[in-house]
């Protein structure tokens, strides 16, 4: 019960999903302490997160498998393919290789890629239910939010961004039929797991909210730096409009123009910084209040422009 995973068929001593989650802990700490400038504290906390991935990696770790196993108590793996495992990547414990593998796994339509993503238990599971049975196949909103977080962090980001828009648009069909948001989802069928609360916004809103805005559209806030971070996807029109934080309030809106230029048009409050990404390339704007507007050119051969030379080209300010 001290996963809150209530029924899921996992029979072991050490979790790799609560270890990995002391790990983000520690990891978080360690930034905190270094944002207020308390560097032995930081240090501490550092030294508890290199520990405990060390741990996690040296004995959860299956080679052949490519997948993390809880352990008993004489530290021998437990061998059940859960939604437990993904908790390295958002705790940055799982190597650039070793997050590659674990993407397989969540890609793989025989084991998480279902047709509404990520089931909690795999389809190969003996236990696994179709219709969901709570933790024994359902889609639940906080771990889908942990691991499409992970991938984005470990540099799947188009995975992750394919995992949201599927997570969104299951959520949007179930929410179309019934009228509300559910505590969990079926993987198989666009209904709510088997067993499920209604009108349960409390975290099944961390898709609609966060992954939408964060992953979907790109749009990445750094508040107390006023800066906003935002990755252009190839679709015709992205945005969002009345983006607030802090005391500021930005509206975002990206149309492909003239066979593959970008114009942006921004409006601001207050003064923040945007750096935008398409590609490989990046350009950073300073955005005093007012509406902008500036155009992304591509160049000949349709590729990026390279980061370099981004910035300078097509900006157009139109102050307030």
């Amino acid at each position: 019960m001290g996963c809150g995973m209530d029924n899921i068929p996992r029979y072991a001593a050490s979790w790799v999903d609560s270890t990995a989650q002391q790990a983000l802990n520690a990891l978080y700490l360690a930034r905190i302490a270094e944002a207020v400038g308390q560097a032995e504290p930081a240090a501490e906390f550092r030294s508890d997160h290199a520990a405990l991935a060390e741990r996690i990696n040296a004995l959860m770790w299956d080679e052949q498998a490519g997948y993390y196993w809880d352990l008993d108590t004489a530290d021998v793996p437990v061998p059940a393919k859960t939604i437990a495992p993904f908790w390295t990547l958002l705790a940055e414990v799982a190597s650039p290789d070793r997050a590659r593998r674990l993407a397989q796994h969540l890609s793989n339509p025989a084991e998480f890629w279902r047709p509404h993503v990520f089931s909690s238990l795999s389809a190969d599971h003996p236990l696994y239910s179709p219709q969901g049975n709570y933790w024994r196949g359902s889609v639940w909103p906080p771990t889908n939010y942990a691991v499409i977080k992970g991938l984005s962090r470990c540099g799947h980001t188009a995975l992750a961004r394919q995992a949201a828009e599927n997570h969104l648009t299951q959520m949007a069909a179930v929410y179309r039929d019934t009228g509300t948001i559910w505590e969990n989802y079926s993987a198989e069928y666009q209904a709510p797991g088997s067993v499920a609360k209604r009108d349960f916004v409390g975290f099944s809103g961390l898709g609609p909210i966060a992954l939408l805005i964060e992953e979907v559209l790109g749009i990445k806030v750094d508040a107390p730096n006023d800066t906003v971070r935002w990755r252009l996807y190839p679709t015709p029109v992205q945005g969002l409009g009345n983006l607030r934080f802090g005391d500021n309030v930005v509206s975002l809106l990206a149309r492909k123009v003239n066979g593959g230029e970008t114009a942006i048009e921004a409006t601001t409050r207050r003064e923040f910084t945007l750096e935008v990404q398409r590609g490989e390339a990046k350009a950073i704007f300073s955005m005093p209040p007012g509406i902008h507007h500036f155009v992304l050119p591509m160049t000949s051969d349709g590729r990026d422009l390279p980061p370099e030379q981004i910035s300078e080209v097509g900006s157009k300010r139109l102050e307030e």
